[in-house]
């Protein structure tokens, strides 16, 4: 009998120590997308720091470092049009003639990196120079990257104007 009872309690014991190992491992489980979810600060230094070289780029009309930072199915969407990189591209030759140089500053608002995806929404404010007169420009963007052996590259790019108040 007192071995029975002895097995009884030894028994409830491990079906209480199973409930609290497995409360503890569903906990531990429930947090697991929160932790993946969380970004190295090198990664989220590296998507911020694509879009500047992109911009960089830009501001320079520099192809080879334009097409260096993007995707082969790289598109951006302005303004209502879709333009491709090859399009994309073309809009350097206006800026060449106008002699146009601008000076961009970025706010991050969000940036999100799951895999080898990222997610970033920032406001890039602008000083454009061009044909002797200064313009400055915000605009809303969102851009969606991915990561490849030479880093961060930029596979989409949506821009929104935001217009000054008048």
């Amino acid at each position: 009998m007192l071995t029975t009872l002895l097995y009884l309690m030894n028994l409830r014991a491990t079906r209480f120590s199973m409930k609290i190992i497995a409360l503890l491992v569903a906990l531990l489980l429930s947090f697991a997308p929160t932790l993946r979810a969380q970004s190295l600060p090198a990664d989220l230094a590296g998507v911020q720091r694509t879009i500047e070289q992109l911009y960089a780029a830009f501001s320079t009309q520099d192809e080879d470092r334009y097409r260096k930072l993007v995707t082969k199915d790289y598109l951006l969407v302005e303004q209502g049009e879709i333009l491709d990189l090859k399009l994309d591209i073309a809009t350097f030759a206006s800026a060449r003639a106008a002699k146009q140089t601008r000076t961009d500053s970025f706010k991050f608002r969000s940036i999100r990196i799951e895999g080898t995806s990222a997610v970033a929404i920032y406001t890039l404010s602008s000083e454009i120079r061009a044909n002797g007169e200064v313009t400055h420009r915000t605009w809303v963007e969102s851009v969606t990257l991915r990561r490849s052996d030479d880093g961060w590259k930029v596979s989409l790019l949506h821009s929104t104007r935001v217009e000054s108040p008048k």
